[in-house]
């Protein structure tokens, strides 16, 4: 290049960047930009130059040397001394000027031409030749044609006594297309068009073979507000806030040149592109703001990536982890690539989020930085438990809550950056400089032990799992969502699991990684007594059957032989879970079965296992389990625990065998058995790939330059690691493992995009599918943290809990019965013959205990006739509120003692009586009432009440009704 010569990219910002570009370019600096006036020598005026419909000013030109150019225009020093560059603010056929005296003269002073005694002004406007246009003060000249071009050049001259003292360039420029720039060509050898589309802004400088391309760019904003030009050309790159510019090109050329305008304290950003080829060549486009557009959607999925992370440390969500597992791998091996030297600027441009990443100890840092961020959170969680459990809590802390089990998650995320940190730091410590010194050598001894660690750490891991799984400490129990990996012996209860519906998600919300199950209470120990299915020779392959779960027994097996030797019959084993559900039919030939025909209630059946609380947690989301009699079933709410263990010292829950939880698959290795996981060796092999994708992404670039073959090795391996995943399939869902996969398919585009970005004509939609699919599980996992973060009381509804609603549905409770054809006709005519009532069973505490009263929501499996009594004045009043919830009292130890005999023994009660500080069950049956009949317990109960109170509650209960009645007496 000559003339104009581009000067590096790397050249260092600071605030006088513009300056030191404009003294090292010979350009005009904000400075050096005067007003279009003209002093002239040998006297105190001067002229000043004013253009119709434009703005002109006094700058230097814009070539640092002069271009080739005519005689004429050398001698007038044209393009590159000091001259007046007007520009037009339309697209105008023609220019005129105003030339007035500077400063303004009085009459007596004008002189003959209106400028000053013995001063002229001419304007010549073709410089070639010697003719002049005489001018007249504050009198617009003539028209001067443009002629298809983008400027002309003029001459302005001044005369004093008829001797010209003042003859400089005087340039008139126009915006065809009403853009910020335009381009005219020096020596006229070149012919300069827009070729603008739509959204497209591109000029086409043509020229003849062997003629030299010296081009000027004028910018219009650049001269009448704060704005600057930014001209890219391949890999150099300069700035300028002067309003024009000198291009110079000895062949086929392109130029990026971006117009940064501040408006409005926004900046506005155009795109240009200008190229210079020879003659009729079709012109092969580069694109517009390939960079910055790259650049802005790079940030976009970084700020969602970041979103994500931040929303994390907040909220459990783990339907996010399948999602940021995959980010984790991909990302990271991107970023990398892309703070390469060698690497493609759309590359650096897409990742320029990580900017500490070329820097090993920096970028080790950053990933200490992550994990202590996550070590202060879970001590926070820790000390958050300790303050709402109270003292003695800290032995009966959640399994979850223990060390290990959030950082082992977090190591996933950063196995990429830390591998690939660990293994620079070894090369750079053994081998950066040969002969070192000791200090050398133990920086690379750091560097090797953090990556063997690296790798040690997911090893040992996997070896840990075999031997629990050889011992028998971990089954694969086959529920009916699937197989779930427990303790073979729990000792704690997490809530029922909740999955939120979704019409959008479809069955990817109520897969297992979105059921919500936190870890509610200590429970008195349980051990898996079911059998074991031999499938596949490796222990880990083995599913049992769902139960039963049984009281720990005090011998517990050793060694694997006597596991081996007690899965067919070391302990009593009920044959299955069907011999506790009756086979009968609800629905009889005789109509709708009493309760006490049905062994177990749906809700009962779908939570087999009876477990015993000996420390519940505080304030705990979900409910914990169920209870029933045999006229009633009861949800016990989490929050409930707490305040029914101050009256009973165990309570007896029925719950299902996905809410067990042991010290081994909910604690320190809990990351191994991600819910959204499908098999708990996941984990350990995940980090292994990454520690490896960090060491490839240090080792391969220097290993592979200039050897295609190893660069196609290079690429076919990451080919072969992203269909490991749908040949592995690591996640239970369908849409994450595709998730996965197609993330995974970022690794071979961003490997060959690093290799070949340079000469790939369609670089930024490449680029743009390869940032597609590396943040895509970003992405997704965001999705999930939006609906995780969606509030709603839906989480907290009773109609959540399985095996709820299986006889009702509604009020009613009919609708979701399945009637087949050859059902009875008058139960399908009476379908109040099946009604079961929603209610809340006011739970009443034991004798001489100050604990408040306890709400269950419940369904009451007999008729229920809610009654309200009260006194209105001295009269009572009896009535059905139908604007209040119908309340049943119920005893504690009754609901929550019938572990230990047939709740077929246990009568339905005739009515119940609720007071605002008592209650009672009345029975038929005296013997059940304690040997009194039930109008001498509702006297002993109400021996305070007024006696009209009392009589009309008598005489509520005296209604002969096939129901039972729930008397609650109102304040």
């Amino acid at each position: 290049m000559g003339g104009q010569a581009l000067l590096p990219v790397a050249m260092p910002r600071s605030p006088l960047r513009p300056v030191l570009w404009a003294a090292l370019m010979g350009l005009a600096s904000p400075a050096s930009v005067e007003e279009a006036v003209l002093r002239l020598p040998e006297s105190k005026g001067g002229l000043q130059v004013d253009a119709l419909g434009g703005y002109c000013m006094k700058l230097p030109g814009p070539f640092r040397s002069p271009p080739v150019m005519s005689v004429a225009a050398q001698g007038l020093g044209a393009w590159t001394k000091e001259q007046i560059l007007c520009l037009q603010d339309a697209d105008v056929p023609e220019a005129s000027f105003t030339i007035s005296p500077w400063p303004k003269r009085s009459e007596a002073e004008a002189g003959e031409f209106g400028f000053g005694p013995e001063v002229g002004v001419n304007l010549r406007p073709k410089i070639e030749t010697s003719a002049v246009w005489p001018l007249q003060a504050q009198t617009p000249t003539l028209g001067i044609p443009f002629r298809s071009q983008a400027a002309r050049l003029l001459a302005l001259q001044a005369t004093l006594s008829h001797q010209t003292v003042v003859e400089l360039p005087l340039v008139a420029a126009r915006f065809r297309k009403s853009w910020a720039i335009d381009v005219r060509d020096v020596n006229r050898s070149v012919s300069c068009e827009p070729e603008g589309q739509v959204g497209v802004w591109r000029i086409a400088c043509r020229f003849a073979r062997d003629a030299p391309v010296q081009l000027v760019v004028f910018c219009g904003p650049c001269a009448r507000s704060s704005a600057r030009m930014e001209i890219v050309q391949g890999k150099k790159r300069q700035e300028t806030d002067a309003p024009w510019i000198g291009l110079t090109a000895e062949g086929p050329l392109q130029w990026v040149i971006t117009v940064r305008e501040t408006v409005d304290d926004r900046e506005k950003v155009q795109d240009f592109v200008i190229a210079a080829v020879m003659g009729d060549e079709e012109v092969r486009w580069a694109e517009s703001g390939v960079q910055r557009n790259v650049r802005i959607f790079g940030m976009l999925l970084a700020q969602a990536t970041l979103l994500t992370a931040v929303a994390l440390g907040f909220v459990s969500a783990p339907q996010t982890w399948p999602g940021l597992s995959s980010a984790s791998l991909v990302l990271p091996y991107l970023a990398l690539l892309a703070v390469r030297e060698d690497a493609p600027v759309l590359l650096q441009s897409g990742f320029t989020w990580w900017p500490l990443s070329q820097y090993p100890l920096l970028l080790l840092m950053e990933a200490f930085a992550l994990m202590l961020i996550v070590v202060v959170f879970h001590g926070h969680a820790a000390l958050q438990f300790l303050q709402a459990n109270g003292p003695g809590s800290a032995e009966e802390m959640p399994h979850g809550l223990s060390f290990g089990a959030w950082e082992l998650r977090v190591l996933s995320i950063v196995a990429v950056p830390v591998g690939s940190a660990g293994l620079r730091i070894a090369l750079s410590g053994f081998f950066a400089s040969r002969g070192s010194s000791f200090f050398h050598h133990l920086y690379g001894l750091c560097g090797l032990g953090l990556l063997l660690s690296l790798l040690v750490l997911p090893w040992k891991v996997l070896q840990r799992l075999k031997d629990l799984f050889q011992e028998g400490r971990i089954i694969g129990v086959q529920l009916q969502e699937g197989t779930k990996y427990i303790d073979r012996v729990c000792d704690q209860l997490s809530s029922i699991p909740v999955a939120r519906p979704s019409r959008i998600l479809g069955s990817w919300s109520e897969s297992a990684s979105w059921q919500r199950s936190v870890p509610v209470a200590m429970i008195e120990e349980l051990e898996h007594h079911g059998s074991c299915k031999e499938r596949g020779g490796e222990p880990w392959h083995r599913h049992w059957s769902a139960g039963p779960w049984q009281p720990r027994l005090p011998h517990q097996p050793s060694t694997s032989s006597e596991i081996h030797r007690s899965t067919s019959g070391l302990r009593y084993r009920p044959n299955s879970l069907d011999s506790m559900v009756s086979a009968e039919p609800l629905i009889g030939k005789h109509g709708w079965k009493s309760p006490k025909a049905c062994t177990v209630s749906p809700l009962l059946a779908a939570h087999p296992i009876s477990v015993t609380t000996r420390f519940c947690f505080a304030e705990r989301l979900g409910y914990a389990g169920v209870s029933g009699l045999s006229w009633l079933d009861a949800a016990v709410p989490s929050k409930e625990l707490a305040l029914l263990e101050q009256s009973l010292p165990q309570i007896c829950l029925r719950v299902q065998a996905c809410q067990l939880c042991g010290p081994f698959t909910a604690g320190r290795l809990s990351a191994c058995f991600a819910a959204g996981d499908r098999t708990p060796w996941r984990w350990s092999y995940d980090v292994l790939l990454k520690a490896f994708l960090g060491c490839l992404v240090t080792w391969a670039p220097e290993a592979v330059a200039g050897r295609p073959a190893m660069q196609v090795a290079w690429v076919a391996t990451m080919v072969l690691i992203a269909m490991s995943v749908p040949y592995s399939w690591p996640y239970v869902h369908l849409i994450d493992n595709l998730t996965a996969f197609l993330g995974a398919l970022a690794l071979p585009c961003g490997t060959a995009f690093y290799l070949w970005g340079h000469e790939l004509d369609a670089a930024q939609s490449a680029m743009v599918v390869t940032l597609l699919l590396g943040y895509l599980p970003v992405l997704v996992a965001l999705l999930a943290m939006g609906f995780s973060l969606r509030p709603s009381g839906h989480e907290m509804s009773p109609m959540d809990v399985k095996g709820w609603g299986e006889l009702s549905g509604n009020r009613l409770g009919y609708e979701r019965l399945s009637l087949e054809e050859d059902s009875p006709v008058h139960v399908k005519q009476r379908p109040e013959a099946l009604d079961i009532h929603l209610a809340d069973a006011v739970l009443l505490p034991p004798e001489k205990s100050e604990a408040p009263r306890a709400h269950l929501p419940c369904e009451v499996k007999i008729p229920l006739r809610p009654m309200h009594l009260w006194m209105k004045g001295v009269v009572p009043v009896s009535s059905c509120l139908d604007d209040r919830h119908p309340q049943v009292a119920v005893p504690m130890e009754l609901l929550f003692g019938l572990e230990s005999r047939n709740e077929r023994d246990v009568p339905s009660p005739w009515a119940t009586v609720l007071t605002p500080n008592s209650g009672w069950l009345l029975y038929r049956d005296q013997e059940m009432n304690g040997g009194l009949k039930w109008q001498e317990v509702l006297r002993e109960g109400l021996h305070s009440a007024q006696p009209a109170l009392l009589r009309e509650a008598e005489q509520v209960l005296q209604e002969e009704h096939e129901t039972l009645t729930a008397l609650e007496i109102l304040d």
